[in-house]
């Protein structure tokens, strides 16, 4: 399962630079090398069973609903090679009347800052030391000439899938050339001619618990995440399985750089 969760909003950013428009950041876009933006739509809704529906109790209905977030994107390289990523909320989910809504997300070398409508400081979390890692490769990212290695389709090589097998992956080509890598519950579909990565995890009795499809595209030269759809198994209260299904879309994708490539 460890797979398929973050460690931290670091380990977001190769997701975050392929999924909204450039805000304002004082000081650091107008010196920034590398800028890109793009509007980000995430849509969480659930699937049940209609002959299971009368017996979900009412506490659980009242949350298994449809909810629409939408959010603006800016992440940008600065001439130090440091990466700062602002996130502005511009349609916010429903949320309980007492939850203090988050309307900005700013993510820099020293973690991430949640902010509400007034810009007020909601709280800071400073990075953890495999946070801080995180943000030191994407760094030396973006010291190369090509910051958006963090977000291409890469159909992995021989020695991506030798290592793979060293870890204790099995590789097998499909009939239909997609390359599916297995480890114990853990199965990873890369499909070259789709420029698609599925992700699935299972239990021990074989049932699918969780899958990640994401879905990449060429805009301006660069392959972008631009469809990531997470289901996962749940239950109700009193023990009705359902599934969760969260879809971020990604559009007006954006690319500045300072000098041409």
């Amino acid at each position: 399962m460890k797979m398929f969760q973050s460690t931290g909003l670091w380990k977001m950013l190769p997701l975050l630079l392929a999924t909204a428009v450039s805000v304002s950041l004082k000081g650091q876009v107008s010196q920034a090398k590398t800028t890109i933006t793009y509007k980000e739509k995430i849509v969480t809704h659930f699937e049940i069973s209609p002959t299971a529906l009368p017996s979900i109790p009412n506490v659980d209905k009242a949350r298994l609903k449809t909810e629409t977030e939408e959010r603006n994107v800016s992440t940008s390289i600065d001439r130090n090679n440091d990466v700062t990523t602002n996130i502005v909320v511009t349609r916010q989910p429903t949320n309980e009347a007492w939850i203090r809504p988050v309307s900005r997300i700013l993510i820099d070398k020293n973690g991430a800052t949640l902010f509400d409508s007034k810009n007020a400081v909601i709280t800071s979390m400073p990075n953890t030391s495999e946070q801080s890692t995180d943000y030191q490769n994407l760094k030396n990212q973006g010291a190369g000439s090509d910051f958006k290695s963090a977000v291409q389709f890469r159909q992995p090589t021989a020695t991506d899938v030798t290592n793979l097998q060293k870890s204790g992956f099995n590789a097998q080509i499909m009939q239909d050339g997609v390359l599916r890598m297995v480890k114990n519950q853990t199965e990873i579909l890369y499909n070259n001619a789709a420029k698609q990565v599925t992700f699935n995890q299972y239990g021990d009795d074989g049932k699918l618990l969780t899958q990640r499809i994401q879905s990449y595209q060429t805009i301006n030269g660069d392959e972008i995440l631009v469809s990531k759809v997470e289901k996962t198994t749940e239950q109700t209260t009193n023990g009705i399985c359902y599934t969760k299904v969260v879809t971020t879309l990604t559009t007006n994708y954006q690319r500045l750089d300072a000098a041409p490539r």
